[in-house]
């Protein structure tokens, strides 16, 4: 059910978010205005001095975990459309299901990202932070390649529409991105792309500071993912459709917390129920 809902609620932003990065949103109603997914962005947050934002994330990522990277982000939802092509090419194809794997985490290129992004912005650079900032990857990716693709289809609708009598939809027009900004876009994405679909969220879980910020907070969250042994018959199920490799299966099942982005796909991988979002608990120290 939760994998259900964060679903529901990752497309919605997906949706939005693109539309709006491609400045075609005006049909939608007053009351939906997606420019609020621009604003409940962390680094768009940090960069505007918008505290209501940040503290509002890091104290949802203390609840429930990295659920941000999963179900807020566009770049992470994007990863997400990816891993589903390349799952569903790899069926059709009838190629052998990967093997569950553990991925260590790689903590020290972690954290010097996270903080030579950190000593950029303390000195009034924003270069490196918005070079790494998924937000502004999947802006530029948006602009450059999903506006020409997204301006098409509009001004095929507004064609159509003007010549019944309908202006819901109005003519826009595009102007090409350089050769220097385009294949400056390809390059980013495609590596993005390929380290998705070879390491799963290697991105997201080492080189961008967004997600790594987030996840010292979500080491510490209220409900995280939690595996009861008793009912785990080794099947491996959740460590195989664990789009971060963070569930170590050779080692009782622990899960890295740090890297896990909350998209609850174990829970509903699992045939046997025992994984499930809970509160934990400290445990009790034998004097």
């Amino acid at each position: 059910m939760m994998q259900k809902i964060r679903q529901i609620i990752a497309a919605i932003v997906f949706v939005l978010s693109t539309l709006y990065i491609c400045g075609i949103s005006g049909f939608l109603p007053e009351w939906l205005n997606p420019k609020i997914l621009v604003e409940i962005q962390l680094i768009p947050a940090i960069l505007s001095a918008s505290f209501v934002t940040v503290i509002a994330l890091i104290a949802l990522t203390f609840i429930i975990g990295r659920v941000y990277c999963s179900a807020i982000c566009p770049l992470g939802i994007f990863q997400d459309l990816v891993m589903r092509l390349s799952k569903w090419i790899k069926k059709k194809r009838k190629i052998k299901r990967a093997k569950p794997h553990y991925a260590q985490a790689n903590n020290v290129l972690r954290y010097s990202i996270l903080l030579l992004t950190a000593l950029f912005l303390l000195f009034g650079s924003t270069y490196l932070v918005l070079l790494l900032d998924p937000y502004s990857i999947f802006g530029r990716f948006s602009a450059a390649i999903l506006t020409p693709i997204i301006t098409f289809v509009n001004n095929i609708f507004a064609s159509v529409g003007n010549a019944a009598g309908n202006y819901t939809f109005n003519f826009k027009e595009y102007h090409l991105p350089t050769f220097a900004v385009l294949s400056t876009v390809i390059l980013t994405i495609g590596t993005i792309v390929y380290l998705d679909i070879k390491y799963n969220r290697l991105w997201c879980n080492t080189l961008c500071p967004v997600g790594t910020a987030l996840g010292l907070a979500s080491r510490l969250s209220l409900f995280r993912i939690t595996i009861n042994n008793d009912k785990c018959v080794d099947c491996k199920a959740c460590a195989r459709t664990c789009k971060s490799n963070v569930i170590d299966h050779l080692n009782d099942y622990k899960v890295d917390h740090s890297r896990c982005v909350s998209c609850f796909n174990c829970i509903d991988s699992c045939k046997k129920d025992a994984l499930s979002l809970s509160v934990i608990k400290k445990r009790a120290t034998n004097d």
